[in-house]
């Protein structure tokens, strides 16, 4: 993404509350989760989706990608907080899953989001924004701007690395966690969850989750970001995890 479109420089992302028409009000939650999705699996299940046409034939890399960016509520178990002053009219486009009909948001560096979030050729970041983003209290650029960070941040690190070199093989879950404790401090593994799907008889890896405070900072490290209260999951990954390379092996 081009950095110069900032138009503000970086520092404590602080969320302030706005008018709402709804119940849910933008600036009134506990923490993010960000969701990250190995690309190869997911498209493994999702073959004729047209964000897995280069991966499927061979022309982009094995990656994490963007997946979303939610602000979360400690108690909201069934997940309701979010479409923050959003139409009724898009909500139930939303949830039909009409994401394409959503109104475009305006991004300048759209096509340098196609890079980190090959969603967007499904349309998922109006999805991502109307449902999540919107009770976030950023601006639509400001908020794919903090996600492809984290993003980042999270690829770059030796956890990250560690996924990518690992494709097309099975590791123990125990040493994907070493991995992150490698990167991220001992004991930073209650900040992670990670999500698999059987395929063929295989647990494959297919998503990430990390829970990160609701202020974000990008001169801090990631650990430095990860919200101290957590209580997640410890996901559906068995003992075996297989990293899909570009089609299974």
């Amino acid at each position: 993404m081009n950095y110069r479109l900032l138009l503000f420089c970086w520092a404590v992302f602080s969320v302030a509350p706005f008018a709402h028409a709804g119940n849910n009000q933008a600036g009134e939650f506990d923490y993010y989760v960000l969701a990250l999705s190995w690309h190869p699996a997911f498209c493994e299940i999702n073959r004729q989706r047209k964000e897995c046409e280069a991966i499927n034939t061979g022309r982009a890399e094995p990656s994490l990608v963007i997946h979303g960016l939610w602000p979360n509520r400690h108690q909201d178990k069934r997940h309701q907080y979010g479409y923050c002053d959003v139409a009724l009219s898009l909500k139930t486009r939303d949830k039909q899953r009409k994401w394409c009909e959503l109104p475009a948001l305006n991004l300048p560096s759209l096509s340098s989001l196609q890079e980190v979030m090959p969603g967007v050729f499904s349309c998922l970041q109006r999805h991502e924004w109307y449902k999540h983003g919107s009770c976030s209290g950023l601006t639509a650029e400001q908020y794919f701007i903090v996600s492809e960070m984290l993003l980042k941040k999270t690829r770059d690190s030796v956890f990250g690395q560690f996924i990518r070199s690992s494709a097309g093989t099975t590791v123990k879950r125990s040493n994907l966690l070493k991995q992150f404790e490698a990167s991220f401090g001992d004991g930073s593994g209650r900040f992670l969850q990670m999500l698999c799907k059987n395929i063929r008889g295989r647990h494959y890896l297919y998503e990430i989750r990390l829970t990160l405070n609701r202020k974000l900072e990008d001169k801090l490290p990631l650990n430095a970001l990860f919200y101290q209260k957590a209580k997640i999951k410890r996901g559906s990954c068995g003992d075996q995890v297989s990293i899909d390379g570009a089609g299974l092996n």
